[in-house]
């Protein structure tokens, strides 16, 4: 009974206070305005006027023109001004001769919709839109990358309509549609004294495919880099006749110098000088020699492309490689002659080459176990297969692939007095997870795996150089350890390694990359035969890319899982690596 009756009683006190609360409320003060010229004030956000626009709002007392600026005039100003800001909304009144403008609320995307858009194109995947402010600058950047995204689709001049609304926050592309183009045909640049047909043995694209806007560029970046021009690019125009693609070359002098430089703490400093000599003949074949220099390797190596057509992928290349090399296992001599005929090939998604010959080595090991003063006789195989899309990202890497194939092979009775075949297949694969643009996760993964056939080991042991051993360890494997110490000075017969790298795309500010990754290794000191131990080092760095290059840091954690009883335990320890200029 007293429940029932305090609770109408609760009530009627709860009313009373709403009643009387607007009597003894105290308002709260509206913001003051904040005043900018005469004649003008703000409320609300900031606006943050330029020079410019102050002056197109508060008038100039350098110009008689616009001295002074009527009222209706500075509003309408000072609306295009918050929307282009993201303020689509703002209120404008008159206080005492003065106007007052207010921002509103600021508006954001909060859906981005496509339309007539072809399959493969997902508006979704599009980082950096939704929750951005609706502004005539976020409209044009959303038009400008889904029309380069339609331009890698074979539309060479896409176009895109843009549309907003203001209330809801709904963003809408709509493509018009149209043909795709094929990559054909080409105008090529008339070059005195040089065939136009030696572009077509750099084309990174199928003529008879869709055309493809970074297949041309990275047609381009394959001529400059082979320092054939001083640039190279593809106009690409739309008019009623159809499309006109129009390769543009300019040349330069023949003959040029490059020098680079890189730091890391396996070699220290790393210097490396290349002389191009560019144009030879008609045919446009080249010469290249590079001098590299660091701690730990000097080498002087020399070879030239000589193609027996202008527009054909077969050429030859001699080559000439002397080189030293001071690991913590080996100090090491070493000298090579070769001849290889070698050809390339591309379609619109990889890029083959393939290049086999025979060679004259020398080999001479001053410390460690190895040959001295040794001559013999090899042949050597080298096949590279890279995706369109690993070559192209290679600055920035973030998705593709490459594999290679490496053989060497030397005959007891060709000046060689050991019979011994090595073989090598190396892969990297890299995905951009969820397709995101700009990308969120880029997982990579590397290995590699080998052996070298002998008959004899304990002779092979004395007698078989140290590039056709397999030393395991350092930034390019296994980076638990520092470069080749997995192991004892004989290194391997054959040897695995595989390495996972889980790095964050373009997250935080500055282009700082956090990373982790896990290497495992195996290896044995006889052909075929891998010792079941198995080394592993998980680890934890990061990316700086920066306009001069890339920055690596990585701390990793030497381990070891012992399935052989025998084995002593390994020595735990952190390994420290930073380099500039290197990738995973």
């Amino acid at each position: 009974m007293s429940t029932s009756t305090r609770e109408p009683a609760g009530r009627l006190a709860a009313l009373l206070a709403a009643c009387a609360l607007p009597f003894f409320a105290r308002a709260e003060p509206a913001a003051p305005a904040s005043p900018v010229c005469a004649g003008v004030a703000f409320t609300g956000a900031p606006l943050g006027l330029s020079a410019v626009e102050r002056r197109l709002v508060c008038g100039d007392p350098d110009s008689e023109a616009w001295k002074v600026i009527p009222r209706a005039q500075a509003q309408g100003y000072l609306k295009a001004f918050y929307q282009q800001r993201g303020y689509h909304h703002p209120a404008f009144t008159v206080k005492g001769g003065v106007l007052v403008a207010n921002s509103g609320e600021r508006t954001e995307i909060r859906r981005l919709l496509g339309e007539n858009l072809p399959a493969g194109v997902d508006l979704s995947k599009r980082r950096r839109v939704v929750g951005a402010p609706l502004t005539p600058a976020m409209l044009d950047k959303v038009k400008r990358d889904l029309g380069e995204e339609l331009q890698h689709l074979g539309y060479p001049c896409p176009e895109v309509r843009m549309s907003a609304d203001a209330s809801s926050g709904v963003v809408v592309a709509r493509f018009s549609g149209g043909e795709t183009y094929l990559a054909h045909p080409i105008e090529e640049p008339s070059i005195p004294g040089i065939d136009p047909g030696i572009f077509r043995r750099f084309e990174a694209f199928r003529r008879d495919r869709p055309l493809d806007s970074r297949l041309l560029s990275l047609t381009s970046n394959r001529v400059v880099s082979e320092a054939l021009f001083l640039n190279s690019s593809y106009d690409v125009s739309c008019g009623s006749d159809g499309v006109r693609i129009v390769h543009r070359a300019a040349a330069a002098p023949p003959r040029l110098i490059r020098i680079g430089v890189g730091v890391d703490t396996e070699g220290f400093a790393r210097v490396r000088a290349r002389w191009n000599h560019s144009r030879i003949g008609w045919r446009a074949s080249s010469a290249e020699a590079t001098l590299f220099g660091s701690k730990r390797e000097q080498s002087f190596n020399t070879f030239m492309r000589y193609y027996l057509r202008p527009s054909s992928r077969l050429h030859l290349i001699p080559q000439a490689v002397a080189a030293r090399a001071d690991d913590p296992r080996f100090e090491t001599v070493a000298a090579q002659l070769s001849l290889s005929p070698a050809f390339t090939w591309d379609d619109q998604t990889a890029h083959l080459e393939v290049r086999a010959g025979p060679a004259l080595e020398y080999a001479d090991t001053r410390r460690g176990v190895g040959p001295q003063d040794s001559y013999f006789q090899s042949f050597n195989i080298h096949v590279d297969l890279t995706s369109h899309m690993f070559e192209y990202y290679l600055r920035e890497p973030r998705e593709g692939f490459r594999a290679e194939l490496d053989t060497a092979s030397r005959v007891s009775k060709l000046s060689s007095s050991l019979t011994a075949h090595r073989v090598r297949v190396g892969t990297e694969k890299l995905w951009n997870l969820g397709a995101y643009e700009p990308p969120l996760v880029i997982l990579g993964a590397r290995g590699w795996a080998g052996t070298t056939f002998v008959g004899d080991r304990e002779t092979a042991l004395r007698e078989l150089p140290v590039p056709m051993r397999f030393f395991i360890g350092g930034n390019a494997d296994f980076r638990g350890v520092g470069p080749g110490e997995l192991g004892d000075e004989n290194g391997f017969l054959s040897g695995v390694y595989q390495g996972f790298e889980l790095r964050a795309g373009d997250l935080l500010p500055l282009k700082i990359q956090p990373l982790v990754f896990f290497d495992a290794a195996m290896a044995g000191h006889s052909s075929l035969h891998l010792e079941p131990d198995v080394y592993y080092a998980p680890g934890f760095g990061a990316r700086w890319a920066t306009f001069i290059g890339a920055f690596r840091v990585t701390f990793a954690r030497s381990l070891i899982w012992r399935r052989d009883p025998a084995t002593l335990p390994g020595r735990r320890h952190w390994q420290f690596f930073f380099s500039y200029g290197r990738e995973f």
